[in-house]
């Protein structure tokens, strides 16, 4: 059987080889052993499905050592400043949250700690304002080639001309 610092490098390879099954199985075999891994709980953070599931293990290792430039980068992007918000869980994901974590960590798993949520559906935006931005600008250009066209249709029309009397 594999130390957690080997298990963690099989982890860190399997993630490598896109195994993200395999990767977080090991990942959490480590968490179980040591719940205080910054590492696994980072990569484990690399590999989740959700959001809610990656601010968990960032807001775990920013519990475990609050000067974790990795966790704090990860935090900010997610929008998580130094307080606490609640993360909200679907029954899945919270299981599959409680499952990963050690039965004997310090840590509450998301289902104790969070309410599960209801599924909202997606806001159906059929026109997103970079499409909307891009037929005003193909709009403003076609304006501006037939109004030069305009301006010059007699000399255009005399050059057609004597072109064609050639």
């Amino acid at each position: 059987m594999l130390n957690a610092s080997e298990t963690t490098k099989a982890a860190i390879d399997a993630v490598n080889r896109g195994d993200h099954q395999r990767a977080s199985e090991l990942l959490i075999r480590v968490i179980t052993v040591q719940p205080d891994n910054e590492q696994a709980w980072l990569w484990l953070s690399a590999i989740v499905a959700t959001t809610e599931e990656k601010r968990y293990c960032l807001e775990i290792i920013r519990d475990l050592n609050p000067q974790n430039f990795h966790a704090k980068v990860g935090l900010a992007k997610l929008g998580v400043g130094a307080a606490r918000r609640p993360v909200e869980l679907t029954r899945t994901e919270s299981h599959y949250i409680s499952t990963a974590l050690p039965k004997k960590s310090t840590h509450p798993s998301p289902s104790q700690v969070y309410p599960s949520r209801e599924y909202k559906e997606p806001i159906d935006d059929a026109y997103p304002s970079s499409v909307i931005l891009f037929r005003i600008i193909l709009l403003t250009i076609i304006i501006a080639i037939l109004s030069i066209l305009w301006l010059f249709h007699e000399n255009i029309l005399r050059l057609f001309m004597h072109i064609m009397k050639i």
